[in-house]
């Protein structure tokens, strides 16, 4: 039965990486909240769509009291699911934000680019990249994302918030 359970996965796994690969399981125009990725989250093998939902949990409590444990506790949860199902980009999105909220812009930078090359077309990655892009000084960089981000999803809240950062930031420049 074990053998049998073990193969099951690997076969699940292999569908799952199959499935994200080939662009099955399109995000383009996903706006990541907990309504929009659930469905997303459920088609992992339960033990994987667990991990990825505490990992959720730890990277709010992170957000909510700056515990660095709770960021680390989230960054291992994110990628145990990346070790099994490499092709699923919303872990790669999650630990963006986990280092984008301590600052550590390259590193979220690496793991936005990591998300927007699985999948081109996952609008938040692509903001989220952008804002790396924003903030590290790179904006013909960070407007090509936004512009990217706003054809998929004209109306997505978190790009005109960060279109508008960057616009500050460049007269900032100027003055």
């Amino acid at each position: 039965l074990k053998k049998f359970e073990a193969e099951s996965r690997d076969v699940l796994e292999a569908e799952l990486n199959k499935e994200f690969r080939t662009g099955g399981e399109s995000l383009a125009g996903l706006t990541i909240d907990p309504t929009t990725l659930d469905p997303l989250i459920e088609a992992l093998p339960p033990v994987l769509a667990d991990e990825m939902k505490n990992g959720l949990a730890e990277l709010n409590v992170y957000y909510s009291s700056g515990s660095m444990d709770r960021r680390e506790a989230a960054l291992a949860r994110f990628r145990k699911v990346i070790q099994r199902v490499p092709l699923f980009p919303v872990p790669h999105f999650y630990i963006g934000l986990a280092y984008e909220g301590s600052r550590d812009y390259e590193l979220a930078l690496e793991s936005y680019q990591r998300a927007c090359e699985i999948e081109p077309e996952f609008a938040e990655a692509l903001v989220g990249r952008g804002a790396m892009y924003r903030s590290l000084g790179r904006f013909d960089e960070a407007r090509r994302d936004f512009d990217q981000a706003a054809r998929l999803v004209p109306d997505l809240y978190e790009l005109h918030v960060e279109r508008a950062r960057m616009a500050l930031r460049e007269r900032r420049r100027a003055d």
